[in-house]
């Protein structure tokens, strides 16, 4: 089920602590958990494991909760050969290294978003935030409408990497680590139009250090003022007669105001830029499209992923692997990606467009140059109907899709 390290800490006795996802039962809609990572633990000789991404209680003497969710954060975003995990007094200690304004470092009374894109930075990796984009909301900050807060929060935690919400929780600010959220299936929009695979995302996971690990929260918007919260919604009880007590109707909303993620240096893109290009090149396809066929609705998929498992795990879903003819255009489809194309980034940028839930092609972006010269090195197209229309539209000068490999 998971382990709990308890600490001689009267006041927050709660240490390194992972428990195991509860059971998903929506095979259709499951839950996109890739920032959770594999934990070893041994005890008595026995090697046991676990999945899921470490949460502690916070102890303000060395770190708020800002700290605590830096140090969820890293414990995926930092897991690899070339980083190693700090501990929460390392990060309090890498914040102040250049914000301390002369101030004590212990004890700390918590960290400004500043200090936290420090801290990451001190960690070798680079800092990516995303700022919200509404006024006049019940915060006395800038807040998310639900379009930029789900597509940008989901496009990285899709990639794996958990980000930080900051934002104001009551009277007072709060940050927590998000490390996943509930898929929404195939989005089919209305004849004619465009939509975002993930902007209508309904539940978030997050490590907050009041609750606990994996805690369900529920995305509101206000009619009003179109503003995002994050309502507490633990799933239902396994024992309807005898449910556990809950703080549900007492924890306040989460408004968020920041999301942040520590990505690989490598990584130049921002998540904004990237679905604002989905958007534009797709919303020009289904116009055309619709003008030569029947009318459908046309659906953009933005996200980061590691370029190994695009040819390892999306293309092979894709295109299928079951027949020989499919082998075939699947081999074709990865030896044209890796000779044909400039060398691709670690990450890539995938922008995938559909029509009624049917895949028509994948834009692939190299991630590595900064936002002005982003443009797709390929496109991956799937239906041979609309191969003569994307080489028109680039001809005639309207998009660019880089290379063109057939993937049919």
């Amino acid at each position: 089920m998971g382990f709990v390290v308890v600490r001689p800490i009267p006041a927050a006795p709660l240490g390194r602590t992972v428990l195991r996802w509860y059971d998903d039962n929506n095979a259709n809609t499951p839950r996109i958990t890739r920032p959770a990572r594999t934990y070893e633990v041994h005890l008595a000789g026995l090697k046991l494991e676990i999945v899921g991404l470490a949460w502690q209680q916070q102890d303000s003497a060395v770190g708020a909760c800002a700290t605590v969710a830096l140090w969820s954060l890293l414990h995926s975003s930092a897991f690899d050969e070339h980083h190693a995990i700090p501990t929460t007094a390392d990060l309090t200690r890498f914040a102040n290294r250049t914000m301390s304004l002369g101030a004590r470092v212990f004890p700390s009374d918590g960290l400004t978003v500043q200090q936290i894109l420090e801290a990451i930075k001190q960690t070798g990796l680079a800092p990516v935030i995303v700022h919200g984009n509404q006024t006049g909301g019940p915060s006395d900050r800038v807040t998310f409408s639900r379009d930029r807060f789900s597509t940008s929060f989901a496009s990285l935690v899709r990639a794996g990497f958990p980000v930080i919400l900051t934002g104001r929780m009551g009277d007072g600010l709060h940050a927590v680590c998000a490390v996943g959220f509930r898929d929404v299936g195939a989005s089919i929009a209305a004849p004619g139009m465009v939509s975002i695979q993930d902007e209508t995302i309904q539940h978030i996971y997050v490590n907050d250090d009041n609750i606990g690990p994996n805690g369900r929260f529920r995305i509101d918007e206000d009619p009003l003022t179109k503003t995002v919260s994050l309502v507490r919604d633990p799933p239902p009880a396994r024992n309807s007669s005898a449910p556990t007590p809950s703080r549900q109707r007492t924890y306040p909303a989460f408004i968020p105001h920041g999301i942040i993620a520590a990505v690989p240096e490598t990584l130049r893109t921002s998540p904004l830029q990237l679905n604002e290009a989905g958007v534009r090149i797709g919303s020009l396809l289904a116009t055309l499209l619709n003008q030569i066929a029947p009318p459908f609705g046309g659906a953009v998929g933005a996200r980061f992923v590691k370029v190994s498992e695009y040819l390892g795990a999306i293309l092979p879903d894709t295109i299928g692997r079951g027949s020989m003819r499919q082998q075939q255009v699947l081999s074709r489809v990865r030896i044209a990606l890796t000779t044909d194309v400039n060398p691709l980034s670690l990450h890539i940028g995938l922008v995938r467009f559909s029509l009624a839930a049917i895949p028509i092609l994948d834009l692939v972006f190299d991630t590595s140059d900064s936002d002005r010269h982003l443009k797709p090195d390929c496109c991956v197209v799937f239906q041979p109907a609309v191969t003569q229309l994307l080489q028109a539209i680039q001809a005639a000068g309207l998009a660019n899709f880089g290379i063109q490999i057939d993937g049919f």
